[in-house]
């Protein structure tokens, strides 16, 4: 069925179709009027020829099961899923106005520290209560976090789409040898079909950090050497203009090995929080602070010892940054450095992604990832 065909039709008996408002590989996203209490929401339909494919519309449900149980105001909220008399499976969510992360870094380039620090404070907060669902997004990239204007502050996060995250018990959908994902923001253990844990999404998260700040990502190339890259290569040197104790963040991010990373996204986020008000306290205002104050597992006062590990290199070959020096070593004394992986027990046969956006083309056997353009307001 053809996107355009489902515009003025009346889905599942509730949901009024207005309008396109991006259509990918995997499906369409539609402007469309809840009629019970008449009110705009976005629908997301899964393509017919995806829909045939048991595996994809067992994802596709997945992800509606996953995001129905997130209540986090950083998070997009489910209204509802189902499956219509067409045939047609659909998710119904709050319509966001404002734009993606990846308009921005379009039209902007690189975004002051202190901005992608409020960002990615949000973001953490968000993602902290889908790991405490054992709920892991697998696909956080610049596309998937949208910076809303409808919640009365500027720069409002939401994470969204969570079309591959993975649900603790929900069983294996994915095929031998196939990887899931997007591999310019792929950690190590994700682009060699590892198991994973919320550190594969903090590596994720780490690598957004890296673009907004350098306004590209650490690494650039076809599929193949894009992984490699995450496997075995450090990323460049941030702009010098970016501060030591904000490089120092990202590093730890982007360790390698998921030890030297920071060990949650409560972690990660509480030094985000910690810069934030040391470097920007003018910058740090209130919806932070309320984003990670409302998990509660974190103190708002003082300063989290979580920006470098031992072992970890120095931003740019500067002197380690005064906060780092100050509260990394305490936090982190045990912690030893491990080698990256080692060349020769990777397999490149392993290498098969799903779903990558551009710059790098995705497989011609893989669905085109799934992205409303950003012309139009959206929900990811």
């Amino acid at each position: 069925m053809a996107a355009e065909s489902l515009i003025g039709q009346i889905l599942d008996g509730r949901f009024e179709i207005l309008s396109l408002i991006g259509e990918g590989g995997m499906g369409a996203v539609y402007k469309a009027r809840q009629i019970s209490v008449d009110r705009p929401v976005a629908i997301k339909v899964l393509s017919k020829q995806l829909a045939g494919d048991a595996q994809w519309a067992q994802r596709f449900q997945n992800e509606a099961r996953a995001a129905s149980r997130l209540r986090h105001p950083n998070t997009i909220r489910i209204i509802d899923f189902g499956r219509a008399a067409g045939g047609q499976y659909f998710i119904a969510m709050e319509l966001l106005e404002g734009r993606g992360v990846r308009e921005v870094l379009a039209g902007e380039g690189a975004l002051p520290p202190a901005r992608v620090l409020r960002i990615l404070t949000q973001a953490c907060a968000s993602l902290a209560e889908a790991h405490r669902a054992g709920i892991l997004h697998r696909d956080i990239k610049p596309e998937n976090l949208f910076l809303s204007t409808g919640e009365g502050q500027a720069d409002f996060v939401k994470v969204v789409d969570f079309g591959i995250a993975k649900v603790a018990n929900s069983g294996q959908l994915t095929g031998a040898g196939m990887v899931l994902g997007t591999p310019h923001y792929m950690s190590p253990e994700q682009a060699i079909g590892k198991p994973l844990d919320a550190r594969s999404d903090v590596y994720s998260l780490g690598v957004v950090m890296y673009e907004m700040l350098a306004g590209g990502p650490p690494f650039s190339g076809n599929v193949a050497e894009v992984l490699q890259m995450q496997l075995f290569q450090d990323p460049p040197a941030l702009p010098r203009a970016v501060p030591g104790d904000v490089q120092a963040i990202v590093l730890r991010a982007l360790a390698k090995q998921p030890e030297q990373r920071f060990g949650s996204m409560e972690e990660f986020g509480g030094a985000c929080l910690a810069v934030l008000q040391q470097l920007y306290p003018a910058e740090a205002g209130s919806g932070p602070r309320t984003a990670l104050a409302s998990l509660g597992q974190i103190q708002m006062s003082g300063t989290p010892g979580l920006l470098a590990a031992p072992g970890m290199p120095t931003p740019g070959g500067q002197p380690a940054p005064t906060a780092a020096a100050k509260l990394g070593a305490a936090a982190h004394a045990a912690t030893l450095p491990t080698p990256k992986p080692d060349a020769a027990a990777v397999s490149p046969a392993r290498f098969v992604p799903v779903g990558t956006p551009a710059p790098v083309a995705p497989p011609s056997s893989a669905p085109a990832p799934f992205a409303p353009p950003t012309s139009a307001p959206a929900p990811f």
